[in-house]
């Protein structure tokens, strides 16, 4: 008898699976490393500027408890009455030199005037008033003996280093039988600068004692802007964590 053999061509179930599990499946196992250790990185790195942002915040605070105690210590060592009587002293000063540069006087107006007019000619009328910019705008009649007599007082009223828009008009002749001569009206700008009193007493005034007041409290009142300003600073910095 011939012997029999048995063939299929059907694999066997485990040779399928076996061959199926070699073929074709990726290894994830590189990538899933990858993964890991960046996020370990990027973990410890935001532990490390936690720990930075913290030691900081601790830092800062402790600053500003070092300040309030030296603004404490400094106001400690102040005389306070006596730093409020040079503060109101100082203000009372202010305000009177404030006071003192606005005024002027018409002192040198009338001494201009009877300094710059000629002996033929004489005054009338005289009127001032404030321009926008605090110039003395001034208007006088006067009469003078001719023509030649208003000529000259022109002249050295446009020789005056004093005066600004002069102007001379409206000549006429006045009556012979009462008066005589001519009659002219003249108009001129004064600077304010030339009638502040200041300018008129400035070589009068004899320096006191309140400089020395004035640069005291300058002083008292810069360290104490110094220390608040240190101390706001501070306080701004620890506010924007």
């Amino acid at each position: 008898m011939e012997p029999q053999f048995k063939s299929s061509f059907i694999p066997k179930k485990d040779s399928v699976i076996s061959a199926v599990g070699n073929v074709g499946v990726p290894y994830k196992g590189s990538s899933t490393g990858i993964l890991d250790k960046l996020a370990t990185v990027l973990f410890v790195l935001s532990l490390v500027v936690w720990g930075g942002l913290f030691g900081y915040q601790k830092y800062v605070e402790a600053d500003i408890v070092t300040l309030e105690q030296d603004i404490a210590s400094a106001r400690s060592l102040i005389d306070e009455d006596k730093v409020d009587l040079f503060v109101a002293l100082g203000k009372q000063v202010r305000i009177s030199k404030e006071l003192l540069n606005q005024h002027i006087s018409l002192v040198p107006l009338f001494e201009f005037m009877e300094e710059h007019t000629i002996p033929s000619v004489q005054y009338t009328e005289f009127s001032f008033s404030l321009g926008e910019r605090g110039d003395i705008e001034v208007v006088a009649t006067g009469r003078a003996q001719d023509f030649a007599d208003v000529t000259r007082q022109e002249e050295v009223l446009i020789e005056a280093d004093m005066l600004t828009q002069l102007s001379v008009n409206t000549i006429t002749v006045a009556d012979t039988v009462t008066s005589g001569g001519v009659t002219f009206n003249t108009t001129f700008t004064i600077p304010r600068q030339g009638l502040l009193y200041t300018e008129l007493v400035k070589d009068l005034i004899v320096p006191v004692a309140s400089a020395e007041v004035a640069e005291t409290e300058t002083e008292a009142q810069e360290a104490s802007d110094a220390l608040d300003e240190e101390l706001e600073q501070t306080l701004n910095e620890l506010e924007s964590f």
